[in-house]
Parts: C-alpha cells; sequence; structure tokens
C-alpha cells in the first residue's frame, strides 16, 4: 500500500524509524532488537522497501534523535510522489489510482471476511436460542456488534473511494445534458432565421478567420466534400449537423447565432 502512494522512485526519499528505544533499552532490549531485525529483513514488512533504497534509524525518543532524522533529509532532491503525478497529471480518481486500488482490493476482502463472521454468528445465535443459553446469546450479540461496526467501517471506505467516481459522472451527465439543452435552443433559432445552405456556407467562410488553422482545414475540406454532392434540397441545418462534430457549438458563432456560453471568444482559443 504504502509503496503503490509514494512510488518507486521516491522511496529513496523515505526514513522508516522504530520508536520507543528510551523504554525498550530498559525492558526487553534483546526482543526489541529481534523485532528490529524482522522489520529489516521480513519480505512482510519493509525488506521490500530497503531494497529500493530507503532509508532505517531508530528514534531514539529525544529531540536530538527527530532532529537528526529531519537533517538526513534535508539535501535530498524532492521527488512527485505516484498518487500525485496520478490524481494532478493523469487526471485520475482516486479509486482508479494504484493506492486507491489496493485500498479498495484490501476493503472487498475485508467486507467478505466481515460478512461471513457475521453469518456464522448468526448460525451460533440460532443453536443458542434453541438451547435457551442466554450467556452465549449475550456474548454471541455483542460479538455480531462488533463485526456489524468493523463492517461499516469498510462500507464507509467504499462510499469514500466511490463518491468522487459518482461524483464525476454526475457532472459528465450534467453537462452532456446541458449542451444537447443549448443544441436544440440554437438549432430553433437557427430554423428561426430561415437561413438557407448558401448563405449559410457564406457567413462560415465569412467567420472562418475565428477558428484555429487546424479546424479551417477540417471545416475547408468537409465543405468541399458537401459541394461535390447535388445540392437540391440542402439545407443550413444539414450544413451544422456535418461541421459540428469539427468545431462543436462554435458553428452557431460562425453563423451568427449568438452562443449562450460565449463561444466566440474561445473559438480561436
Amino acid at each position: 500500500m504504502f509503496r503503490d502512494l509514494v512510488g518507486e522512485k521516491p522511496l529513496e526519499n523515505v526514513i522508516l524509524a522504530t520508536t520507543r528505544w528510551g523504554m525498550a533499552a530498559q525492558v526487553e532490549p534483546l526482543r526489541s532488537e529481534e523485532r528490529e531485525k524482522e522489520f529489516c529483513t521480513s519480505e512482510d514488512f519493509w525488506k521490500p522497501l530497503l531494497d529500493r533504497d530507503s532509508q532505517y534509524a531508530r528514534f531514539e525518543d529525544s529531540r536530538e534523535s527527530a532532529l537528526n532524522l529531519i537533517m538526513s533529509l534535508v539535501n535530498k532532491q524532492p521527488k512527485v510522489l505516484q498518487i500525485q503525478k496520478e490524481l494532478v497529471e493523469d487526471g485520475k480518481n482516486l479509486i482508479d489510482t494504484a493506492a486507491g486500488n489496493t485500498v479498495n482490493e484490501e476493503s472487498k476482502r475485508l467486507e467478505e471476511k466481515y460478512k461471513a463472521e457475521i453469518a456464522s454468528i448468526h448460525k451460533d445465535m440460532d443453536e443458542a436460542l434453541a438451547a435457551r443459553d442466554k450467556d452465549l446469546q449475550e456474548a454471541l450479540s455483542k460479538s455480531e456488534e462488533s463485526f456489524q461496526r468493523k463492517l461499516d467501517r469498510v462500507h464507509q471506505q467504499q462510499d469514500m473511494l466511490r463518491y468522487e467516481q459518482r461524483d464525476e459522472a454526475r457532472r459528465n451527465r450534467d453537462e452532456q445534458e446541458q449542451l444537447t439543452a443549448q443544441l436544440m435552443s440554437q438549432l430553433n433559432e437557427l430554423k428561426k432565421q430561415n437561413i438557407g445552405y448558401e448563405e449559410a456556407l457564406a457567413r462560415i467562410r465569412a467567420n472562418e478567420p475565428k477558428l484555429r488553422r487546424e479546424q479551417q482545414e477540417a471545416v475547408d475540406a468537409k465543405i468541399k466534400e458537401m459541394n461535390k454532392k447535388d445540392k437540391k434540397d440542402k439545407t443550413a441545418w444539414q450544413v451544422v449537423m456535418s461541421l459540428f462534430p469539427l468545431v462543436g457549438m462554435v458553428i452557431f458563432s460562425l453563423l451568427g447565432i449568438p452562443s449562450p456560453m460565449g463561444i466566440d471568444a474561445a473559438a480561436g482559443a
């Protein structure tokens, strides 16, 4: 999880520190050193991070020890964390990042585990009820409440991860509905003005400088393609539908129909 959050390269700027050495020296020094060795050599703990140039240190429960840890990082070059790159540069939702995926998979595993525990408790509760064992019923009830709280926390975590995804989907849906409403409004205005095919092309030609060069080239190519076809019964509406995929709502600005979103200003951006 930590490696998914930080990424590979930034691990060289990580210090893994053990604490409470002041107490350990007085109570269980040998046991503490054994645990320290286990942390540093076990694949289940810090070894994968230390193999990627992370550092290990002891925090000696003193101000001097804390300052030494901080000073060891002062001259290191800052690194962009993987979670930062994925969220900012790649524009991913939290649930779609490597760390988010790890958390999501772990939460699914815990969800299945807690549900199985609760199901087992329900089975034991039925047996306790049949035996009229009130003490066992009470113990099972408390155990069920404990696992239910854990399950609720897992569900809250899952909701937090999915909220951003649902929120983005809702924003995209709202934007699509707004765009559709604007398009219909502009088409109605086009119908009111009763613009013909040739007049529509003339207006577009006159306003083409508003477009970027690559847009102008695409529009010109499309108009040539349209002109090769039989012009009989051609309409301004057909012009709009042909050019809309190339320039979007800007097409109405080219036709002299004001856009409700200020597309005129954005056309040549």
